[in-house]
């Protein structure tokens, strides 16, 4: 079953929801993180493939959440944690990708989020604990540039940033955050100025302060260049959670999810079992 809903905590934060028929009060629960200009529905195809209770949230600044006043990575754990903490009374598995990758990593950090009992195990797909170079000025430029006034459908929209971003699945992918109200016209669901201000900050790093110690996996696509070079990944990736296991997924690019569905659900009902037997054990 799958339902939208929306927190109560500050900022909200829009969630979807995903029963199996195992599903109870108690049981474990795994919560998503999307990429930037991602939403929750991104993962809709990997949530239905688990058999167990699943949240999948929008991002603050991102779909139908509500906004940070700074974008940093402290600011997005805290409200994260915060929604977490009064949805969910079980054990709590994260999982991340990008930008939620490093959001997760934030949340699972013992020096950062102590008390997070809950958390049992954490999956990271396509990130590492790790500064980036500058990958999206330009995809914020091109989507700061269409105007909103003149845009009447996402085709049009399309064709105007075709130069800009000629991938037509990246424009695709970009342009569901559009949305069209008939009496106000076009609007976008993502706080581009603020995202866009906090770039820098959210392509770093904030630091490891005592990492995490429990269970990880990490899903890396094979061509992948947030995943290059291997040694230096693996480094910070053991360097943040001693005990993660990694796995690179062949004919995969940072899309992982996306590209190689099938075998993104084998590896996590793989891990996921691991954990539900490493928490009864307890």
């Amino acid at each position: 079953m799958l339902e939208k809903c929306l927190t109560t905590t500050n900022p909200q934060l829009a969630y979807l929801s995903y029963e199996s028929s195992n599903s109870f009060p108690q049981s474990p629960t795994l919560v998503i993180f999307h990429g930037l200009f991602g939403m929750a529905d991104n993962w809709n195809s990997i949530a239905r493939g688990l058999d167990l209770r699943v949240l999948s949230f929008d991002l603050p600044g991102h779909g139908g959440s509500g906004r940070l006043g700074s974008y940093t990575y402290e600011n997005f754990a805290q409200a994260a944690y915060q929604a977490i903490s009064s949805l969910v009374s079980g054990p709590v598995y994260l999982l991340g990708h990008s930008l939620g990758g490093k959001i997760a990593m934030t949340l699972a950090d013992r020096g950062r989020f102590p008390h997070f009992a809950q958390l049992k195990g954490l999956i990271v797909v396509d990130i590492a604990p790790l500064e980036y170079p500058d990958s999206h000025t330009q995809l914020f430029r091109a989507l700061e540039s269409l105007d909103l006034s003149k845009t009447t459908s996402r085709g049009q929209a399309q064709a105007v940033l075709a130069k800009a971003i000629p991938d037509p699945g990246l424009r695709g992918f970009l342009l569901k955050n559009l949305e069209f109200d008939p009496s106000s016209g076009a609007r976008w669901f993502l706080d581009l100025g603020g995202l866009r201000s906090a770039y820098d900050e959210l392509r770093a790093w904030p630091g490891t302060l005592l990492g995490y110690n429990g269970p990880a996996l990490w899903i890396g696509g094979e061509l992948s260049e947030y995943m290059k070079p291997r040694e230096r990944v693996r480094q910070a990736i053991i360097s943040f959670a001693p005990r993660a296991e990694i796995d690179y997924i062949e004919g995969a690019g940072h899309w992982v999810h996306a590209e190689q569905r099938g075998r993104v659900i084998e590896l996590l009902g793989w891990f996921i079992e691991s954990l539900k037997q490493e928490t009864s054990n307890l």
